[in-house]
């Protein structure tokens, strides 16, 4: 056997080689959106994908910024590998001028490879800041998006290039899912609060009702140090104390307190201040 067909069987080794790589990684990917997709608790679906993604790509970091309405990014999503110290905490409401250049390749759906942090030094002088202060030196990221719109982004941080490169075509498919996760549960949680609000609300009209009905007033007390003492009263109270819903919860405690017999306004007091402590 020649040379030259040593080097070929070689050639053809490698590529069978990195062809079984490339498929797994597929598959790898493929089985975790499946997983995203089927999980029912946002938390734990978002949070198994960090983990095997972390893993996968021997990460020491995975985590997911959403985007707020400020236009900055906070991180609410967070694995990491044993040993190292989380970040989430120290990472709320970053604005978008801390990562401008990420920030409009995520606008175009485009995801981040750095295999090299200083190679970035140059062309992305406040990214390469924030990773340089948290001793990242390789990084991938990729978009969270709903239909074209931002929403936030997963990165990777310090995992093994040649892994990362692998699953680097379906990451924007995968970003895709957890947008559309967080997106429904945003809109799950809006439908839930409207539901408690107006339940709160229908809550209250039905006690004041029935409180009104028996002819029963509530009202609450504020005192401190600070301001005046505030009475709030709800309206059977107001019709019993006999005065207007207009008032100002000052105004209220003026009047009733000038209505207190002069005998009773310090057993009236008293009895407050044990109460309060």
């Amino acid at each position: 056997m020649s040379l030259t067909e040593n080097h070929t069987i070689a050639e053809l080794l490698y590529e069978n080689e990195k062809l079984s790589a490339e498929l797994e990684a597929e598959r790898f990917m493929l089985e975790l959106i499946t997983s995203l997709s089927s999980t029912e608790l946002i938390d734990d679906g978002i949070n198994n994908v960090l983990c095997k993604v972390g893993e996968y790509t021997c990460a020491d970091r995975a985590y997911v910024f959403e985007i707020n309405e400020d236009y900055t990014t906070t991180n609410t999503y967070e694995w990491c590998k044993e040993g190292v110290t989380p970040q989430i905490d120290n990472l709320k409401g970053i604005p978008f001028e801390s990562m401008p250049n990420w920030i409009h390749l995520f606008l175009q759906g485009e995801n981040i490879l750095i295999e090299e942090l200083e190679d970035i030094k140059a062309e992305m002088p406040q990214e390469y800041g924030l990773l340089k202060f948290q001793n990242v030196q390789t990084l991938i990221a990729f978009p969270i998006s709903v239909h074209e719109k931002l929403m936030g982004f997963v990165g990777v941080d310090n995992p093994d290039m040649e892994k990362s490169s692998l699953i680097h075509r379906l990451l924007s498919l995968l970003g895709k899912y957890v947008g559309t996760m967080i997106k429904d549960h945003k809109n799950e949680q809006m439908r839930l609060e409207v539901v408690a609000s107006k339940s709160r609300l229908d809550y209250q009209l039905e006690m004041d009702e029935i409180l009104r009905g028996a002819q029963i007033g509530i009202w609450t007390l504020e005192m401190d140090d600070v301001k005046a003492p505030r009475l709030h009263p709800n309206p059977t109270m107001c019709t019993l104390l006999g005065v207007s819903q207009e008032m100002s919860p000052e105004e209220v405690y003026q009047f009733w307190y000038h209505r207190i017999p002069p005998k009773y306004v310090t057993p009236a007091l008293d009895y407050i201040q044990k109460v309060i402590h």
